[in-house]
């Protein structure tokens, strides 16, 4: 029996766990897609990052940990908790407690993890527990991807995870030329391209949805980035692709170690409610659902199974799909 917890990344507003908005810029972040991965069946729990302020980031730690313990079996269960950005510093709290009740983990996945959390004063960003959570003995292997400092990506803030009680640890390490955001699965759009420009400006002050400066000083500096749009969804394709391809053979064997070698594996089912699925195919530039239907089933009359398999992700439009969507082609 597999178990996954999952804790996405930080909100642009103080309540963004609370705003509509928030969940259409989520919906296919990482974390979310790994949310719906058959192999948990109904043992996955997913859950918003904290708002701009980043004070329910302790709080989301300890959800993690009661999703897991409902669950748990020491006799048949493998946990696997994943976070972006400041869920990736809850996760790891997370482990840290979970260690504590004698419960390891299998795998902890890490989307460019940031430990800062407001906790009042001046100048009052903090780390979650004082420190940097090291990531304990008892994970057996973790995913760490982080953005590459050439990207000048939210220069305002460095890593946590970066300390580890145990060199039993099986680490896998990936620097992504993305933004933060990128790295998360949620790449910046081409409207946060200032005129004249062919970067991404990350700017707090002129980008946050609630158009003032929210001053303070960290965020303050944050600003022009050395990353395209383009380059921000490659980075973010080039994440995703490294994280499932380690993670794949990863679950694979907790399965068989569990004794559940018959259930649902890796990524072939990852939309709720459906019960097959034939692949997960990258958009590439120029195709359209057409002519991917053609590329798996030989006609392009099964353009539409695909459309309604992938609503959420391509939107009312059928003829919008983008490079690097990841569309899920059914049986």
């Amino acid at each position: 029996m597999l178990i996954f917890a999952g804790v996405d990344g930080t909100g642009a507003t103080p309540l963004a766990r609370f705003d509509a908005g928030y969940t259409p810029v989520y919906q296919n972040s990482h974390v979310s897609k790994l949310s719906r991965y058959a192999c948990w069946a109904d043992k996955t729990q997913y859950d918003r990052g904290p708002g701009l302020l980043g004070i329910e980031t302790g709080g989301l730690a300890h959800s993690a940990v009661n999703h897991v313990v409902r669950y748990w079996d020491s006799s048949v269960s493998k946990v696997f908790l994943a976070g972006f950005s400041r869920g990736a510093a809850a996760v790891i709290e997370s482990a840290k407690i979970l260690k504590g009740y004698g419960i390891p983990v299998e795998c902890l996945i890490l989307f460019d993890p940031v430990d800062r959390s407001y906790v009042g004063g001046v100048g009052g960003w903090s780390l979650l527990s004082g420190s940097d959570t090291p990531i304990v003995s008892t994970v057996k292997h973790c995913i760490k991807v982080l953005r590459h400092p050439a990207s000048a990506s939210r220069e305002s803030f460095g890593n946590c995870g970066s300390r580890f009680e145990s060199p039993n640890t099986k680490i896998y390490p990936l620097l992504v030329p993305a933004t933060h955001g990128g790295v998360g699965g949620t790449p910046w759009p081409e409207s946060f391209v200032p005129p004249g420009s062919i970067y991404i400006d990350e700017g707090m002050v002129k980008n946050n949805p609630l158009g003032i400066d929210i001053g303070y000083e960290p965020h303050e500096i944050d600003g022009m980035t050395r990353v395209t749009p383009a380059q921000d969804r490659a980075g973010s394709a080039a994440s995703w692709s490294f994280v499932t391809g380690i993670l794949s053979p990863i679950i694979d064997q907790a399965m068989l170690d569990a004794g559940d070698a018959t259930a649902p594996r890796r990524s072939e089912n990852m939309v709720p409610g459906r019960t097959e699925a034939r692949a997960l195919h990258i958009v590439k530039p120029g195709e359209s659902l057409s002519l991917i239907a053609l590329k798996y089933y030989g006609s392009f009359n099964r353009w539409g199974d695909i459309y309604q398999a992938n609503l959420s992700t391509i939107g009312s439009n059928p003829n919008l799909i983008q490079p690097n969507m990841e569309l899920v082609i059914p049986v």
